[in-house]
This record gives C-alpha cells, structure tokens and sequence, in this order.
C-alpha cells in the first residue's frame, strides 16, 4: 500500500558518535514507561550532528527560508515494560535556528527559541 510522505528532506555531514553511560545517569531523563537499555552493564548515549538540507513538507518541495541547517540528535537507546527496544532522542539546533511546523498546517515558522509544542 503506497503512503504519502509527511516531510521530505537529505542529511549531509552526518557523523554517528556513540559513548558508553552508566544506566542511572539517563533514568531521570526518559519518558515515564521507558529506561535505558543495558547491555555489558552500561546504557549506550548517541550524539548525531548532521546538515539537514531542503526539508520540505509533503511532496510540495524544500520549504521556503527553511533552507539548510545544522541539527545534533541525542539519542538513549531504550526498552520499555514490555520489552520492546527503541530509541528516545532529543534535537538541538542552533540558537536563533528553531522551526516549527504544526499537523494540519501548510507552513513552517520561525520560533526563535526551543522546539514548539505541538
């Protein structure tokens, strides 16, 4: 069954950095439900800066004054209570850089601070 993308868009400059972390330090940061998964005893802390370039919404193109800019996920590699593994991760961008778009909405906007509320 073919689907119609939500959001098109290229990651350049990606580097994927990983870093051992001891479990405790991540339980107060997860959502409610979900702890960090644990393999040898330690929990596993993922830093991915990258260059996002023509983002775009729907199959309409690379959304206008979005451009390109830089982005960095921090991501904690998860299990939930019944046991199934995913990841939660965390987008950072530059100051001055942040950008919201809302379900329903044809059009992305500047927030001029942290990601907005959906």
């Amino acid at each position: 069954m073919p689907s119609r993308p939500i959001m098109t868009q290229w990651w350049r400059d990606i580097v994927f950095l990983h870093w051992r972390i001891d479990p405790g330090l991540l339980v107060g940061l997860l959502p409610r439900g979900v702890r960090p998964d644990v393999h040898g005893g330690s929990a596993w802390l993922g830093l991915i800066p990258f260059r996002m370039v023509d983002a775009g919404v729907g199959r309409r193109g690379p959304v206008p004054y979005l451009g390109t800019f830089l982005e960095t996920n921090v991501r904690v590699y998860s299990v939930d209570a019944q046991g199934r593994r995913g990841v939660v991760f965390s987008v950072w961008r530059p100051p001055g850089r942040q950008w919201c778009w809302r379900p329903g909405s044809d059009s992305v906007s500047p927030t001029g601070g942290p990601p907005c509320a959906l």
